[in-house]
């Protein structure tokens, strides 16, 4: 009977493999979709920027990420589908154009003398801007954003996790939003 009470009874070897077993975490890999299990220090080490990052996101109100989707948090907050854009935000944020100078909208739109018309003009201008990128989906103000940063639909396609023709219906969609927004203005 003693022998049935030590076949019941796990052996040493067997506790210290379970107890490093839940001493063991898994790392996110979201670049390549893929786990890596590491011990607690090196979770830690790995996470805890990621934590920061993310709790600054979500006191400033940048971050809209569901509990049960922060597993996937890389903290890389400006290519999370998580991400509430303000319109301060789109038209601060910087464009690389096509030569490689950076700009913002904001640059674009000044001149040597402004008149209290272009002033106005320019302060409507960029309500109504502020109104329609505000107004679209989470998706579509984050293409918007890669876009406007230089970006290909290639290159955003795995970022908002679409294929390229996704992304170009979205991009479309995004350019007629805006242009019939501003068909008031003479532009």
């Amino acid at each position: 009977m003693n022998t049935k009470a030590n076949y019941d009874r796990p052996c040493i070897e067997e506790v210290l493999c379970a107890k490093e077993d839940s001493e063991r975490k898994k790392i996110y890999l979201r670049s390549e979709k893929t786990f890596v299990e590491v011990s607690d220090e090196v979770y830690r080490e790995y996470y805890r920027p990621i934590w920061k990052a993310l709790k600054q996101a979500q006191r400033k109100g940048e971050c809209a990420c569901p509990k049960e989707a922060r597993w996937q948090c890389d903290g890389e907050c400006h290519t999370c589908e998580y991400r509430v854009v303000s319109s301060a935000d789109v038209l601060s944020d910087t464009m690389v154009i096509h030569d490689d100078s950076v700009l913002t909208i904001a640059d674009t739109l000044t001149s040597n003398e402004a008149s209290p018309e272009s002033v106005a003009l320019f302060h409507d201008l960029q309500s109504t801007l502020e109104k329609e990128i505000c107004q679209m989906s989470q998706l579509e103000q984050k293409i918007a954003y890669l876009y406007l940063n230089g970006m290909t639909e290639r290159e955003i396609a795995p970022v908002v996790d679409r294929s390229p023709s996704k992304v170009n219906k979205h991009k479309q969609r995004i350019i007629k939003t805006l242009k019939n927004a501003l068909q008031e203005y003479e532009i």
